[in-house]
């Protein structure tokens, strides 16, 4: 996964900088873009390897594991802006983002990039809170399907 998505990279960083009028000069002042998007590439790599891979590790049937891990993705993501789209949720909307599984990977990196994160409408609303959060937030939905699959595999192995 992680050669898919910086293959997609390399190869808009090669062509923009061939493209350009002057090529060292826009390496010079583009450079800090390569371990950006290497950074950012890593965190969705691995956050879309993580959760599937969790799912798949503890069910006989890969097909129900891929229907869960892509409902989990959809679902979520209708919830969270269907939630976030609500007045009355008040000052609860900023959390209420976090539900959306699938944009967590896209506001982390569009923090690396110091970018607004404009991925989804709950979204939005989380750049309200500390960046620390969303961060937090990404490591546990990785750490966590990450240190389960540890385990149910280290209890195969014995």
């Amino acid at each position: 996964m992680l050669a898919l998505v910086y293959s997609g990279q390399i190869v808009m960083f090669v062509g923009f900088t061939f493209a350009a009028e002057a090529p060292f000069d826009y390496l010079r002042e583009n450079w800090l873009d390569v371990p950006r998007f290497l950074a950012a590439g890593a965190i969705v790599a691995v956050f879309v390897t993580t959760i599937p891979l969790a799912v798949s590790g503890f069910t006989s049937r890969r097909a129900y594991a891929a229907g869960f891990v892509i409902g989990l993705f959809i679902i979520s993501s209708a919830v969270a802006n269907a939630l976030a789209a609500e007045s009355a949720m008040g000052d609860w909307v900023k959390w209420i983002g976090l539900a959306d599984f699938g944009s967590v990977p896209s506001y982390v990196s569009d923090l690396i990039f110091g970018e607004n994160p404009d991925s989804s409408d709950a979204m939005t609303r989380v750049s309200e809170l500390n960046d620390a959060i969303p961060i937090g937030w990404y490591i546990l939905l990785t750490a966590g399907p990450a240190a389960l699959l540890l385990r149910r595999y280290q209890k195969a192995a014995l």
